[in-house]
């Protein structure tokens, strides 16, 4: 807890040296925010920056993942529009990320890998940094790590009912970040063989489906009265598959005119969301067909750009009270977090299983999605206590020395 107060008292501090102007992410969660509070309906026009800064000659429904949009409603409706209730409520994520992460990081390997997993989320200034921007990241990763936490918990006290909790967490994490609609069936495959392949394993998966669709499936309805068709969270997908599955992508992010042209954008943004959505899709695997050898040698390249880039946005953000100051770099966590895994893999058992697949997950997505460092944050914490077990093996062999068995 003392940890966790330290992340919310960093959170706080983070300010950047020199007045910046918001991100373009950050203007349209805030647009589709004020939309929705001030006009009644969730998306844009065309006539708003986000249509016109990429082409649009129409407007979104279902674009933007509703989870951090309603997340800034539920902050303007009561304390109106501004940076600081923002500030504070994510400063506030922070210090449960922090907490979350020790707290798993204690049920698979023990108290030294708790202390250690909740300092790293600390030292590495990563969600202390980005709780400053009105970004999602901070919210993704809080709902993800204490859905995994619920997770392990649940499967400890063999109790279906916080399992439950747990999908409801996550389902949370899913409106928020729309890759994570993959990790429900994970889950629940862990939670049919952690608790022995029998009738309670069965309930237990069963009730965090169900946790799950009951946060997921009122948005997929909604999506479906809208636009006709069966859209689990957002649209907002296959383009980022196709920026980096074209000829010439370097597995960066790049807007789509520099490699196509901009009247090749504009003509397939005068399409309505879904159909754009899916020419996206046809032209990406349109190309990986025709060059497979390159394909493959690109999902290798996204998979060393996402665990290997530096995070711009920290190395240029990261300041307590306007001065630099060091920080521990998030990827050595990945590292130490998959030496754990090796290390730790007979003591951690199930309970080691779940986070060890969640951070894996992550790492082969992004090997065919657009490798931002930006979404690493995302399950920073998990990666952090799973980093923690290392601390924990080096705390058993001192132990051992000192007080010889």
């Amino acid at each position: 807890m003392v940890i966790g107060f330290i992340g919310v008292l960093q959170s706080l501090l983070v300010q950047p040296a020199v007045r910046r102007p918001p991100f373009f992410d950050e203007q349209r969660y805030k647009l589709w925010a004020s939309n929705a509070l001030d006009h009644g309906f969730y998306g844009d026009t065309v006539d708003q920056f986000p249509a016109k800064e990429e082409f649009r000659s129409v407007p979104y429904s279902a674009y933007v993942p509703p989870g951090y949009v309603f997340f800034l409603i539920a902050l303007e409706a009561p304390f109106g529009r501004g940076n600081v209730p923002v500030r504070v409520s994510q400063a506030l994520l922070v210090g449960t990320s922090v907490v979350a992460a020790g707290l798993l990081a204690h049920r698979v390997f023990g108290s030294a890998a708790a202390i250690a997993a909740a300092v790293a989320v600390v030292v590495t200034g990563t969600l202390a940094t980005y709780s400053s921007f009105a970004l999602s990241e901070v919210l993704a990763a809080t709902t993800l790590v204490v859905a995994v936490w619920l997770a392990v918990v649940a499967r400890d006290r063999r109790s279906w009912r916080l399992m439950a909790v747990s999908g409801f967490v996550l389902g949370i994490s899913v409106l928020v970040r729309p890759q994570v609609l993959l990790l429900p069936p994970l889950f629940a495959a862990w939670c049919f063989f952690a608790l022995g392949r029998q009738r309670r394993g069965v309930i237990a998966a069963v009730a965090l489906l169900a946790g799950v669709a009951v946060v997921v499936m009122p948005w997929t309805v909604r999506n479906y009265v809208r636009l006709h068709a069966v859209v689990p969270v957002s649209t907002y997908t296959w383009i980022n598959f196709w920026l980096v599955n074209h000829a010439g992508s370097d597995g960066q992010f790049h807007r789509p005119e520099r490699d196509i042209g901009l009247a090749a954008v504009k003509g397939i943004r005068a399409h309505d969301e879904l159909e754009q959505d899916r020419i996206w899709r046809r032209m990406a695997m349109t190309w990986i067909r025709e060059h497979p050898r390159e394909a493959f040698k690109g999902w290798i390249r996204n998979g060393r750009r996402y665990v290997g880039d530096s995070d711009f946005l920290l190395d240029r953000w990261y300041r307590l009270r306007r001065h630099q100051v060091a920080r521990f770099d998030d990827r050595w966590l990945l590292l130490l977090a998959a030496a754990a895994v090796v290390l730790c893999v007979r003591s951690g058992g199930w309970n080691l299983v779940l986070p060890a697949g969640v951070a894996a997950y992550f790492v082969a997505f992004f090997c065919f999605f657009v490798p931002t460092a930006r979404f690493r944050v995302g399950v920073l914490p998990v990666v952090a206590a799973l980093a923690g077990g290392v601390a924990e093996r080096l705390w058993r062999l001192m132990r051992r020395r000192v007080v010889p068995a």
